[in-house]
């Protein structure tokens, strides 16, 4: 017998959830997630042990239901923090802010020596 999975939020008729825009707001979902996949998992082991201690047989629809849940919360934890390293770390937007106001202070061919300077210290660093 064929059984369909078929996702929790999909089959309710909701549609996924909109990525977060910040860094902070992916790793909140994250601990959420995390926490609803530990709890989860807890679940099915508890069932597992009852199921055990009255040598008897789970509830297959229940069974199923809980392992597709997991499934998609592990495929959403994934594809958040895939989505999360795609955003911006902290230091590289402070690095960005601090180009932003001091670029102002040179001119052209100044900020090419800046430039120049910062890839050769960089190189330096890198052993290239």
């Amino acid at each position: 017998m064929d059984v369909m999975i078929v996702e929790p939020d999909r089959a309710a008729g909701n549609p996924p959830a909109a990525m977060p825009a910040t860094r902070e707001e992916c790793r909140t979902r994250l601990t959420t997630l995390r926490d609803e996949i530990a709890a989860i998992k807890l679940e099915l082991a508890a069932a597992d042990l009852e199921r055990q201690a009255r040598h008897g047989r789970m509830d297959r629809r229940w069974y199923e239901q809980r392992k597709a849940a997991l499934r998609d919360k592990l495929r959403r934890s994934a594809d958040l923090s895939a989505h999360m390293a795609t955003l911006p770390r902290r230091k590289d937007t402070l690095k960005d802010s601090v180009i932003e106001v001091v670029r102002a202070d040179y001119d052209d061919d100044d900020w090419q020596r800046v430039l120049d300077e910062a890839h050769r210290r960089l190189e330096t660093r890198e052993g290239v």
